[in-house]
This record gives structure tokens, sequence and C-alpha cells, in this order.
């Protein structure tokens, strides 16, 4: 563990447990009297003061400002499994039963997914459902936060749990524009994406995982016809290399 381990621990002990409304609490309490599984509880005022471990001045004020809307920052976490990957697909669809999936990324380092709870456009939790072949974490952070914010300081929080958040900044999730969203039945939708997925295949499944529409994308901003597609909600993967990154399409 990082060193801001040991603070975060202290934090534990100084400022209590967050309130349980977030992911940890709904779908993984039967780990907190588990010896094996390790647990950060960090308070908003807290992560605040600990986020500036490590960051140039120049920095300080953009995580100020990002860290005043969060309310706490929990973590739980086994690195002595006998196989993390064999509890990762249950853990995603505990996840996954009320919060959004943002990304996915599979690669040397293990397999991560990433959740959000936004609602009007503020993210309101922020979930990380990582694992490994030892290794099973879950993070969540609470609060009222900007996705493209958080997806830019990630790198510079020197706080456990960041390095998989900076996971969606090298993949340009928070870069991708779907418009219209909803779309009509029929219709064409405007898909415009970084550089770092171009590239990338598009392939657009119905909610039963059937595959409906499947495309390369050749520049940075296409329009994709949709005429194969009837009323309802899609899923719609961009999948570059290792990384996969989902979102909801509706077709009214």
């Amino acid at each position: 563990m990082k060193k801001i381990f040991g603070l975060a621990v202290m934090a534990i002990m100084t400022t209590g447990l967050l309130a349980q409304n977030n992911a940890i609490e709904k779908y993984f309490s039967q780990y907190k009297g588990d010896e094996n599984w390790s647990k950060i509880s960090v308070s908003g005022k807290v992560f605040e003061m600990t986020a500036y471990i490590d960051s140039e001045d120049e920095d300080l004020q953009e995580i100020k400002d990002f860290a005043s809307g969060v309310e706490g920052l929990k973590v739980i976490f086994n690195d002595q499994l006998e196989s993390g990957f064999g509890l990762y697909p249950e853990a995603c669809r505990k996840v996954a039963s009320s919060y959004e999936e943002l990304m996915s990324v599979d690669d040397k380092e293990g397999k991560f997914t990433f959740y959000v709870d936004e609602r009007r456009g503020v993210v309101k939790e922020f979930v990380v459902v990582g694992a490994g072949d030892s290794l099973m974490a879950v993070v969540s952070l609470v609060g009222d936060m900007d996705l493209k914010q958080l997806s830019n300081i990630s790198r510079k929080i020197q706080m456990d749990g960041f390095d998989y958040v900076n996971k969606m900044n090298e993949n340009g999730a928070n870069k991708i524009k779907i418009y219209p969203n909803p779309v009509s039945q029929g219709s064409l939708i405007d898909v415009e994406i970084p550089n770092e997925l171009n590239g990338a295949e598009l392939n657009i499944y119905d909610l039963n995982g059937k595959l409906v529409k499947s495309q390369q994308i050749t520049s940075n901003k296409m329009s994709i016809p949709l005429n194969e597609a009837k009323s309802g909600t899609y899923i719609m993967e961009f999948r570059k290399g290792d990384a996969s990154i989902k979102k909801k399409l509706t077709i009214n």
C-alpha cells in the first residue's frame, strides 16, 4: 500500500464511519468483521487534506475544488485470496444492479470495472471493482462530483484507489460523446471519440447481450445508422486493445 494508507487508518479512528448510503455498505458489509479484509474509510474533510500529498503547488487549487464536493472515500481489499478473479463476477453483478457501468478494463494488472450513480450530470457515487490473481478490491467515492474533473485529477491524487481511477483517464472514457441520446428509431447517431480510441471497434448490444451492430471507428467523429435497432435500451461498447468502454443508448 502507498504511504497514504497510514494516514487513512488514522482517519478511521478519528472520524468514524461514513454514512451507509454507498456501494460497499450496501453489497459488501459481510466483510466488515472479516480480519482478512482491510478497510479504509476517509471523511470528506480528511480526504481534502490527504489529497494534497505529493502534489505540486499549481495542482492544489484544482484538487481542492474537487475535494470540496467529496463526502467520503471507502475502500475494502484483500490481497491474499486464492483467486480474486473468482469473486469478481459476482461483485460486479451486485454493483451493476443499481449503478451504471461506465467502463471496464482487462490488462496485465487485472480486471477493473467502473460504475457511477449519476443524476442530471452530477456523479453522486463513483465505484471501482477490481480483481487480480490474489486481489479483490472495491472503491467507493461519494459526493457531488464532475466526472471529467475526477478523471483529470485522478493521477494527481496520491491516495489508494485513485491509481484505478486513472485508468479511465488513460483510455479516454470521459471524452466520448454520443448524441442525440435518446435517439429516434431509424435515425443516425453522432459519435465523437478522443484520439486514444481511434481505430476502436464499436459493438452495440441489446440488454440480453445480443449483438445488434458492429462497426470500426475510423475517425474522431462519425454518424452511425441505427436501422437494425428497434425501440429500447442498448449498450454501446467501444473496444480497443485491452480497454472496453461502455455507454447506454436509448432508442425511442
